[in-house]
């Protein structure tokens, strides 16, 4: 490989956990010219994060907090200036010892060859240090024959346009799963990484996730950018496959056709599965959620997430009243939270009746502003939606209006009186740590 790795097509694969992810980079790791590492690189996102935190003078923060949903961040100016970045800023000493110690700790056990070269890892900018890190892989995992190198990082996607713009050659891959089955797939898990996430976190997560795939297809990265649905990759996964590689510009290796061919470390791959441990691309799992999840479950997601689930051609069922989940909410204990979201501010307002109460009022405002005739205030579209087109968009698939009860349209009111008037403050979430 040339000294001046910045010019090979490096490679960025994204999207939510447990959405094909994991059997992507192996697929795309199984051709001889290409190189896609699994997780290692997070917490390089994290670290710009935190860093434009710093220099906006931030004081209410939890550095080590998983990335924004991007529904009415009290920060928006943060996510707006990384949606203008290109990591050209010098990246301070503290910020880049973080880095690399947080890939240490969480990530040795899974690279230990990458993690023994992390401490030689530098660069004056944010440009640079990345550039520096996609080194390291090539310098822990060399082979001749790999022209591309790249990553998969989840929940990562908002970084795409920076990336884009700091390395021209860059190409993305974003996968999009059924939120239903990604809810399903993770409260199954058993194991590492096992733990249930609120059923908030998931839905506005996830929303995140398909706004920047739809809006990002729809821009001048559209060229660089292949958006797949993970169910059509299990179905037809030679198709999907070949279109992979066509979109890096490398032939169709037939051992990335072969799922016997991916390797994880030493050992033939398996696939991540929460259900069963079988060789190969299987579809067993596509529905597995109907049984998995409860109705009032399936009824809340169907209900929060629809727009977007009926706009990516996933059938709903009959979305529930909102007002029903404020009873009988269908949220996990808080006690049987995966540990790092305990340790977060992710599930705080399960221990809340009055916040809870208030996140549902945020989401019917949501709907409200969905169903309406009226534009979309141009102020509030961002916050709420990701980008006002996006919003504009997701009208063409809002469910008809559900009732909404005294109390709802008080706290609904008071949320966008607020929202007009400026953003709530986050309460302090501390410095909890979480991968």
């Amino acid at each position: 490989m040339p000294e001046n790795h910045t010019a090979y097509n490096r490679i960025f694969v994204t999207g939510m956990f447990r959405s094909g992810t994991s059997v992507t980079a192996r697929a795309l790791s199984a051709h001889p010219r290409l190189l896609v590492v699994g997780d290692p690189y997070v917490y390089f996102f994290k670290g710009y994060r935190n860093f434009l935190y710093e220099r906006a003078g931030i004081s209410e923060w939890n550095p080590d907090e998983p990335m924004s949903d991007h529904f009415l961040d009290p920060h928006h100016e943060v996510l707006q200036e990384i949606a203008a970045a290109d990591f050209s800023e010098p990246i301070p000493l503290s910020i880049a010892n973080k880095i690399k110690s947080d890939i240490v700790e969480w990530k040795t056990s899974q690279h230990p060859r990458l993690c023994e070269r992390i401490s030689q890892v530098s660069g004056e900018t944010f440009a640079a240090f990345y550039d520096s890190l996609i080194q390291a892989l090539h310098d822990a995992y060399p082979d001749p024959k790999v022209e591309q190198l790249g990553t998969k990082a989840c929940w990562s996607e908002e970084f795409i346009p920076a990336l884009a713009r700091a390395f021209p050659e860059m190409r993305f891959v974003i996968l999009i799963r059924d939120l239903r089955a990604v809810v399903a797939s993770q409260n199954s898990r058993s194991g590492e990484g096992a733990g249930k996430r609120p059923l908030l976190f998931y839905i506005r997560q996830w929303r995140k996730s398909v706004a920047f795939a739809m809006s990002l297809a729809k821009s001048d990265l559209a060229g660089r950018l292949l958006v797949m649905r993970y169910e059509d990759l299990i179905e037809d996964s030679d198709t999907w496959l070949t279109r992979l590689c066509d979109h890096l510009q490398v032939d169709a290796d037939a051992a990335v056709l072969d799922p016997a061919q991916y390797s994880d470390g030493n050992e033939t791959w398996r696939p991540n599965s929460s259900y069963e441990a079988v060789g190969g691309i299987y579809r067993s799992s596509r529905d597995r959620w109907r049984s998995v999840l409860t109705p009032r479950e399936i009824a809340m997601i169907d209900t929060l997430a629809g727009p977007e689930l009926r706009a990516l051609e996933y059938p709903t069922e009959k979305p529930g009243a909102v007002l029903d989940f404020l009873a009988d909410a269908p949220e996990p204990a808080y006690e049987e939270l995966a540990a790092w979201v305990r340790e977060c501010s992710a599930g705080d307002y399960l221990e809340d009746p009055t916040r809870f109460f208030a996140e549902i009022a945020k989401e019917r405002l949501r709907e409200d502003l969905l169903q309406r005739l009226q534009p979309i205030p141009s102020d509030i579209a961002p916050r709420m939606f990701t980008n006002e087109r996006h919003g504009k968009r997701l009208r063409h698939h809002a469910a008809p209006a559900t009732p909404v009860t005294a109390f709802e349209r008080a706290t609904k009111d008071r949320i966008r009186r607020e929202l007009l008037d400026g953003p709530s403050p986050r309460p302090n979430t501390g410095s909890r740590r979480t991968q």
